[in-house]
This record gives structure tokens, C-alpha cells and sequence, in this order.
């Protein structure tokens, strides 16, 4: 066990909290933040330490998947977010796309990979910020926003990962690819 892995579980244990809090209250966003802290901070540790792995980076994906769930269940079983009939479209448009890329990743790579782009850390802030906007913003407003360069973030990985010739995490836009 190192730090990196530590300040993981930390997001890991404290985000089914959320499901227990009411949405959008005091208690809600000190978890939110911290969870939302953890996963900058955990990566930063990684690369700090020298303790990046394999291993790190699933445990953090995996927590990421469990932060991102409790912290919207409610917020969508509460209709404080409700989304469109084209939002969903777009939504699962973006799902597919991000399958696909980390199919075709798997297959030709022996690995599926989320990529590191600029364009993937915009649409995790803009995914992360949606509390805290929503009460000043109207909220399909921000769902359009976001949605959109979730798609297009995702459809530039999926360009990125057909064009590459060798698999690169760490590869920051479609216009770095050959550089």
C-alpha cells in the first residue's frame, strides 16, 4: 500500500456516503469535495512518489466509477437532474464511442486504456462541477455542455486510439499525435 492508493480508498469508502446524504446539502458537498480533492490528489501523489502502477490506476478508475455513481443517483432519483430524451441519445452515443475505443484499444494494444487528453480532464471538470452549478445555472443548460464535450472528448479518443500505432496513455490531443 502506498499514499497514491491510500488517498484512493479514501475517495473509494467515503462515496457511498453520498447515497446517504441529501442531495445537494452541507454534509453532500464536504463528501463531494473531498472525493473530488482525493482524485486529483491521489494521481499527484502517484507521480511524486514514483509509486505510478498498474494496479493504482485500476483502483482509481474502479473508485472513480463508484464516486461518479453516488454522487448522481441521487441528484437523478431526486429529479434534480433530468435529462432529455435527446441528452440520453447523446449520452449512450458517447458510451459507445468510449466502448468502442477501449475495444479497439484491447484488441489492438492487449489493453483497453482511457487516454490522458486534454479533452478527457476538461469533460471530468466539467462532470465534476455539475453540483455546484446547477443551482445558479439552469440545468439542461450545463447538461448540454457537458454531454457535448463528453462526446467530443470521447470521439477524439477513439481517433487517437485507431491512428496510434503503439498505445499512449499519456497522449494530450489528436493534434500531439505525431510529435
Amino acid at each position: 500500500m502506498n499514499i497514491a492508493d491510500a488517498i484512493t480508498l479514501i475517495r473509494l469508502f467515503l462515496s457511498p456516503l453520498l447515497t446517504a446524504s441529501a442531495p445537494l446539502s452541507i454534509p453532500y458537498f464536504i463528501v463531494y469535495s473531498i472525493c473530488g480533492i482525493s482524485d486529483v490528489a491521489d494521481g499527484a501523489a502517484a507521480r511524486l512518489t514514483g509509486r505510478q502502477s498498474a494496479r493504482g490506476a485500476r483502483l482509481d478508475s474502479a473508485a472513480d466509477i463508484v464516486f461518479f455513481v453516488c454522487a448522481f443517483a441521487p441528484l437523478i432519483i431526486h429529479r434534480i437532474i433530468c435529462f432529455s430524451a435527446a441528452q440520453l441519445i447523446i449520452i449512450m452515443l458517447c458510451a459507445v464511442i468510449r466502448i468502442t475505443s477501449y475495444i479497439i484499444s484491447a484488441l489492438k494494444f492487449r489493453r483497453a486504456a482511457a487516454l490522458h487528453t486534454y479533452s478527457n480532464k476538461l469533460s471530468g471538470i466539467l462532470v465534476f462541477i455539475i453540483p455546484y452549478v446547477i443551482s445558479a445555472v439552469p440545468v439542461s443548460a450545463v447538461l448540454w455542455v457537458v454531454c457535448s464535450v463528453c462526446t467530443l472528448s470521447a470521439a477524439e479518443e477513439l481517433i487517437i486510439t485507431i491512428k496510434s500505432s503503439s498505445p499512449n496513455p499519456d497522449i494530450k490531443s489528436i493534434f500531439t499525435m505525431n510529435k
